[in-house]
Parts: structure tokens; sequence; C-alpha cells
């Protein structure tokens, strides 16, 4: 194998890693890949480290994922189960990291450790965000929003707004992102974050 093919082919693998789940036309926008037949050519030539399946929420596009093999080669231990009902999730999250323009520091599923003051002692919370990155060295925190109820989302913000302040008093004020699947929920979420002080931007699947 040519080594900018196996280059390319790493590289690919590495997204499949960072991001989970990613489909055909993902992987061909991520990775600049040209036209179609081209995309489909490239990951035909690497199917021996990787599952697809279709997604029809997605119109049966394939989407990829990492096999045993496709994990050695690259030296990853995450390995990653198969589950339709979080699928989109990832997905969504993908195409929000595509509109961000691909950012190398954008990390999935992190979580952050709060001390909260409680009394005379301390106690621990944890955020888990979808994804955490930067933009003009604030930290930016991604929830994307599918079907979550907006009880869920109120309580989640609430968190946020204990761990703005800390993280302000040590950092940039962060912001919070949420992506949601449509402009009613966006409207909802809006209207929580707004009787907040956080920073916040808030997008529907319509503005990117």
């Amino acid at each position: 194998m040519h080594q900018k093919m196996k280059n390319r082919q790493e590289r690919i693998l590495s997204t499949l890693d960072n991001l989970g789940f990613v489909s055909t036309s993902q992987i061909q926008t991520i990775h600049r890949l040209g036209k179609r037949p081209n995309t489909l050519r490239i990951l035909k030539e690497m199917e021996a480290y990787l599952y697809k399946k279709p997604f029809y929420e997605r119109n049966g596009e394939h989407v990829y994922y990492l096999n045993s093999l496709g994990r050695d080669v690259i030296g990853s231990t995450k390995e990653r189960k198969w589950s339709a009902e979080v699928i989109e999730h990832y997905l969504m999250r993908n195409d929000f990291f595509i509109h961000l323009g691909c950012p190398s520091d954008f990390e999935i599923e992190k979580e952050l450790v709060l001390n909260l003051k409680a009394g005379l002692s301390y106690r621990e919370e944890i955020i888990r965000c979808d994804a955490l990155y930067k933009r003009s060295g604030a930290l930016h925190f991604l929830e994307v929003d599918r079907t979550q109820s907006m009880s869920e989302n109120r309580k989640k913000i609430e968190k946020y707004v204990k761990a703005s302040e800390i993280i302000k008093g040590q950092n940039k004020e962060p912001v919070i992102v949420f992506y949601t699947a449509n402009k009613f929920r966006k409207v909802s979420i809006e209207r929580i974050l707004n009787n907040t002080q956080l920073k916040f931007e808030v997008y529907a699947r319509e503005d990117i």
C-alpha cells in the first residue's frame, strides 16, 4: 500500500474513532474526498477495518464505525455498539462539527467535574456535555437536543449556571451551545436560557 493511501486511511479511521458513528456523506465532507463515487471507492478499500449499516432516518445512507481490526490499526480501545436509538444523535453532532469547520480540539462526551460548596464542605457534581471545543479562547459546551424533555434541558442548564460561575473566575466566560432538531425546540430552549446570565448560542437544523 502506498504511504499516501495508508495515511489517508489512518486519518479516516481516527475520525471514526473520535466521532463514533459517521455517515458516508460526512466522511466525504470531513476528508474532502471529492465526488461520491470516489468516496465509496475509498471506503470499499477500507472495508476490512469497518462496520457499515444503512440508517433509515437518513434515507438509508450507510453509517460507518470501527471494527476490532480498525481499532487495532490506530491503537484505539474504544469499542462502540450499534444502537439505532442514538445514531441520529451522533450524526447531528457530526453535522455541527462540520458546520464549525472540523476543529481539531473538538472532543465528544466530555465530563466536567465541579466542586460545589455545600455548607462547610464541598460536594462533587458532574456535567457531561456532548462535545467541548474552544473559540477565541472561550470554552464552548455543545448540547445536541433531539428528543430530550424540556424539564431535563432545564436541569442541565441549571448545572451550567453553576459551572459558568466557577469557570469564568478562572478563565474566559464559557459559552453554552445547543444544536436542536427543529425551530420549535430552539425557541423553547432560548426561552429557558434567556432567564439566565449564561452566554449562549442556539441553532436548529435549518440554521446550518
